[in-house]
């Protein structure tokens, strides 16, 4: 893709599905820290937002089927 003679690089995100067990505590996939757990939409109380405190990973998660999904770093974000 080009906007204004540039060519633009479009990345591809592959994500990962990880599981994890019914319990208050979701726990980091990168150094097993427990998650905060954010709720971005009221309306969906099963769909969250979990941040890591330790290693700074985001993961979104659906909490009605246990499993969540790692979103990219920041450095996999900028990365030209």
């Amino acid at each position: 893709m080009t906007r204004g003679g540039l060519q633009m690089r479009t990345p591809l995100a592959l994500f990962e599905r990880i599981r994890f067990e019914c319990s208050t505590e979701v726990l980091c996939a990168r150094c097993q820290s427990a998650l905060d757990r954010h709720q971005p939409d009221i309306e969906r109380p099963d769909r969250l937002l979990g941040t890591c405190c330790e290693c700074r990973a985001w993961y979104l998660i659906d909490d009605r089927v246990h499993v969540m999904f790692a979103l990219p770093d920041v450095r996999t974000l900028r990365c030209p």
